[in-house]
This record gives structure tokens, sequence and C-alpha cells, in this order.
């Protein structure tokens, strides 16, 4: 059981860790956000060999287990399966789906921006814009062009 347990937790860590970095009460460093990114490529096939070892594991077990034990057993099971389809599709985007088409307007003909709202400035070449975070604050990230290049301002 021990086994199973750690094959669950290591797939659910992997699974869960890009969710952690994005919570708004998690303080982020350079330090916990490279570890997130560093762990995205290679989460998929460590999950998908970890669900294989538990499912591999748990078949093994199945005969000796009975009632509560295979229970737990089948339950992390579903934990390790649940990593290994989980790590195939961004989370944090489907929780924050990334905004389109911004509408472009100079500040001065743009009313919905107060004096003393923050916003994300970017400059290229010779354009520069404005994001303002009250609107970010929902997506979080959005899907832009600015002098030709796409790029992505995020909150």
């Amino acid at each position: 059981m021990i086994l199973l347990g750690t094959l669950a937790f290591l797939a659910a860590v992997l699974t869960l860790a890009p969710l952690y970095v994005v919570l708004p009460m998690t303080k982020q460093s350079a330090a916990l956000l490279d570890l997130s990114l560093s762990l995205r490529p290679v989460s998929p096939m460590a999950c998908l060999l970890l669900a294989a070892a538990a499912t591999a594991w748990f078949a093994i077990k199945w005969r000796e287990w009975t009632g509560r034990l295979r229970t737990a057993g089948a339950a992390l099971l579903v934990v390790a399966l649940s990593g290994a389809a989980l790590t195939r599709i961004n989370i944090v985007e489907r929780i924050f789906p990334p905004a389109d088409g911004a509408v472009l307007a100079s500040i001065a003909g743009f009313k919905d921006v107060a004096d003393t709202d923050m916003v994300i400035g970017v400059k290229m070449g010779l354009e520069t814009r404005a994001y303002p975070v009250r609107f970010l604050a929902h997506h979080h990230m959005w899907n832009d062009k600015l002098d030709g290049v796409p790029i992505l301002p995020n909150y």
C-alpha cells in the first residue's frame, strides 16, 4: 500500500504543481516558477509511467488485499490515473483562458480606464500598448501582437 500511495502522491504533485503556482495566495518566486515550468515537459510522461506502475502493482496486490485495503488501493489508483490524464491538458489555461481580440483605442478615447487604474505597459519598436490590470484579472493572459510580434502580457 505504501508503494501505491507513493506513486499516487507523485502523480498528484506533478499534476497540481502548476496550479499551486497560480493560486492568488502563493508567494511566487523565481525558483518556484522555474520548478513549475521545468516540471511541465516531463509531467505527462512521468505520470504515464507512474500510472502504469500503479496499475501493475494494484493488479499484483488485488487478490491479497480485501475490503478496505482494496478500496483504498482503488482510490489511490484513480489518483495516479487521473494524473496521467490531467497532465496532458493545460489546466491553468482551462481555468484562466487567454483573452483574444483586444479593441484598440487611444487613451483619450477609452472611457473604461480611470487615471488611478494600474496598467501593464509594453513598448516594442514604435508601438506602445497598455493593458489594464483590472481587465487582465479574470483571464490573467491576453494574446496580442505588438509591432508584428506575438506577445502574451499576463498578470
